[in-house]
């Protein structure tokens, strides 16, 4: 079939007996992996399209023996039944989301592997998750997979589960804590003339640790390992003040997120926010500006905020261990400021010095046109916490967190059990008074 020339409009999907196929492109806004006007991607698109077909002609009945249809398919799939059994209820998932479900069925951009990553991540949600929850997951996560930019890279299926898991920590605080609950343990054991020590404890902790030991090694010149010998017995003590950055957006019951750890549930947030001692106004050192070569810590910080990630498609090296890039050279004029800056880890800032490939950045949405030797071209979005879309998704968290503190306090006043308040509450929406 001729796609050198031709659009995925042209492509005779009847004749391929093809009941999955994408809505005409978009020229405002489409991923890479849509992009029609790519030969590869158009083939990448009917081997997609064609795969997700399979798989969903051959969904089992609910009354079907699953055990014997997975072991089937297997064996005619020459996949393990593990795989079959990932890939249908990765596909399965998508009724429980309506609204990423129409986003899916309208682009044809999710394939097997990132439905089953999908799936895989909301499954800790328990059998029967909160309707309401779901409803703002799905509703999030149908924005996170619609495409802002022409040719924008599509996410990863990391970048995906990613997403979901810092939707779910927030949403679902007591999930969050049985799994993320700080473990305090110190073991040490020896092997020969070696010993192996090992310390487990909070994340917040961890981080404190980590920059302790860093600091000591770049101020003294020696290795992380010999920085923490010292610190541990005693023969030194961490000498510079340590800055752990909080991001917040600026509205009550705002999620706090840390770049060395993720998104903070509301309990842990609150206990960082007690122990700040001083805050910078990220709104201003976005726009601030320095003679210097290397940014202020400020406008660092500002940059780290933004970008979230290494800015090159699919890289997701966080941004916080990235070189600061001046899009227009500094000697050249160039200002230190975040307008002017993009996170680029150490290998992809090789590849852009070598002019290997050479981008653009929007200064107003920080969305950036990677153009590469090949003449090809694709766009990256920004990712962190202060990016527009992550502070739209702060705010929403936010009143999400203020109703669960509303309901709250509603059962301390009425003392009585969770279910009866839910039946209250149902009963307040639909107008009818509970007293």
């Amino acid at each position: 079939m001729e796609t050198d020339n031709a659009t995925l409009e042209m492509i005779n999907w009847d004749a391929l007996e093809c009941s999955m196929r994408p809505e005409p492109l978009d020229e405002s806004a489409y991923y890479s992996i849509s992009n029609c006007h790519d030969p590869a991607a158009a083939h990448g698109m009917i081997r997609r399209c064609m795969d997700l077909h399979i798989w969903m002609m051959h969904v089992p009945e609910n009354e079907e023996d699953f055990e014997l249809y997975a072991r089937k398919m297997s064996s005619t799939f020459g996949v393990t039944a593990g795989y079959v059994r990932a890939a249908v209820f990765g596909i399965m998932r998508l009724a429980e989301l309506p609204e990423t479900n129409a986003v899916f069925r309208r682009l044809c951009h999710l394939d097997i592997d990132r439905l089953i990553g999908i799936n895989n991540t909301l499954d800790k949600l328990g059998p029967v998750p909160d309707i309401a929850m779901m409803q703002r997951i799905d509703c999030e996560l149908a924005e996170y997979l619609t495409p802002k930019r022409r040719n924008q890279r599509m996410p990863s299926r990391r970048a995906i589960t990613n997403f979901l898991n810092e939707l779910i920590a927030l949403e679902d605080s007591s999930l969050s804590n049985e799994n993320t609950r700080p473990r305090l343990r110190y073991t040490i054991n020896y092997s020969g003339k070696r010993a192996f020590i090992e310390l487990e404890t909070g994340a917040e902790a961890g981080a404190v640790i980590d920059k302790c030991i860093k600091e000591l090694a770049e101020r003294t010149g020696t290795s992380m390992a010999k920085a923490a010998i010292a610190l541990l017995s005693g023969e030194e003590d961490p000498k510079a003040k340590l800055i752990l950055n909080l991001y917040q957006a600026k509205t009550d019951n705002a999620p706090v997120f840390i770049p060395e750890i993720g998104w903070l549930e509301p309990e842990q947030a609150e206990e960082m926010l007690q122990r700040i001692a001083n805050s910078r106004d990220m709104d201003d050192a976005a726009t601030a500006e320095t003679a210097a070569y290397s940014p202020s810590d400020s406008i660092r910080s500002a940059v780290v905020g933004l970008d979230g990630t290494c800015r090159w498609p699919g890289c997701d090296a966080p941004a916080h261990r990235c070189q600061t890039d001046h899009r227009h050279n500094h000697a050249d004029g160039g200002p230190t400021s975040a307008w002017n800056l993009a996170s680029l880890c150490q290998h992809h800032h090789n590849i852009k010095t070598d002019r290997r490939a050479f981008y653009i950045m929007d200064p107003f949405t920080r969305v950036i046109f990677w153009l590469f030797a090949d003449g090809s071209w694709e766009s990256t979005v920004p990712s962190g916490p202060m990016s527009e879309g992550k502070k739209r998704w702060a705010q929403t968290v936010a009143q999400a967190n203020q109703a669960r503190r509303r309901n709250a306090r509603l059962f301390a006043q009425m003392d009585i059990g969770e279910p009866e308040i839910e039946e209250v509450i149902v009963d307040v929406e639909e107008g009818e008074p509970p007293f």
